[in-house]
């Protein structure tokens, strides 16, 4: 019997490792931090653009909020486990989920939540850059004459960009509008202004801390210098969704609600980050907070 429970439990692990993976959307948008910082797609290790290593963030278990300098010279306010919960006051405001063709399970989800607590739901498929600005810009139209209370995305990341299709690296948008071969793609700075309460991106290291520090930031760091964006919510390290060894039991409930992947050891990307920034290992935070913080230049 323990044989047979430690293949099930090693057939389940197996698939949650997979899972990972292919959250990760890192085969083709993978990023060179070891370049340059002149807008060809890298990002030195420098700290705030001073030709200094990078020196390693040290936040004790209890402290739950602080702040970091971004290399442009930025103070953010960081809050670890952030609440995601929808808000008492959200009923009649709307949300807008704007999800790629790997996560319709994931969106149908999020869609049944909002819902259910009184939102006015609008959701999009936005698998080519072409539907992802159609979507933003219909988002950006309703908030300028309705309350949005939260914008969900649901692509695949690397940290620095969202792949749209997969397996292509030209349906994407990133931080400078590049991608690792220097080919334009969508830049997430270009799109339009937008009033938007709270931008929860369930994407592997969107929100990826030491990201956050080197030129150009991270996806999270991005979308937050624009001046309508209050808060964004992101991931510091890889996503999963549903029960955890029990995927055919998400299947059956449609409860693929996003969480830290487990094992939290198996974490590829995320590690890789790290070692492209010459920085010591550590554990990822999970979900981050970010918000612009008093006087800053943003």
């Amino acid at each position: 019997m323990n044989k047979i429970l430690g293949k099930l439990k090693a057939l389940f692990q197996h698939n949650e490792q997979h899972e990972m993976y292919i959250n990760s959307g890192i085969d083709l948008l993978a990023e060179d931090f070891s370049g340059s910082t002149d807008g060809s797609g890298g990002a030195s290790s420098s700290d705030a653009g001073t030709g200094a290593a990078l020196a390693p963030l040290v936040i004790p278990e209890s402290v739950r909020r602080f702040e970091i300098t971004t290399a442009e010279g930025n103070r953010l306010r960081v809050t670890k486990r952030p609440s995601v919960s929808i808000a008492a006051g959200s009923k009649g405001r709307y949300c807008f989920i704007l999800y790629s063709d790997d996560f319709v399970e994931q969106a149908k989800y999020q869609e049944r939540i909002y819902r259910k607590a009184g939102c006015k739901v609008e959701s999009y498929l936005t698998d080519t850059k072409v539907h992802f600005k159609a979507a933003w810009e219909r988002m950006a139209e309703v908030s300028r004459k309705a309350d949005v209370y939260r914008v969900v995305m649901i692509p695949h990341s690397n940290g620095r960009a969202f792949m749209l299709t997969a397996g292509s690296s030209l349906e994407a948008y990133s931080v400078n509008g590049l991608n690792k071969a220097h080919e334009d793609i969508g830049d997430f700075r270009q799109l339009e202004d937008a009033n938007i309460e709270e931008l929860i991106i369930y994407s592997c290291n969107s929100g990826h801390l030491d990201l956050a520090r080197v030129p150009y930031g991270n996806v999270a760091t991005t979308f937050l210098q624009k001046p309508g964006i209050r808060k964004v919510i992101s991931y510091d390290g890889g996503i999963s969704y549903g029960y955890p060894y029990l995927p055919y039991l998400t299947k059956i409930t449609g409860n693929y609600y996003p969480r830290v992947p487990i094992p939290s050891s198996e974490q590829a990307i995320f590690h890789d980050i790290l070692g492209k920034l010459h920085l010591k290992e550590r554990k990822p935070y999970g979900l981050l907070g970010y918000e612009k913080a008093k006087k800053t230049r943003v």
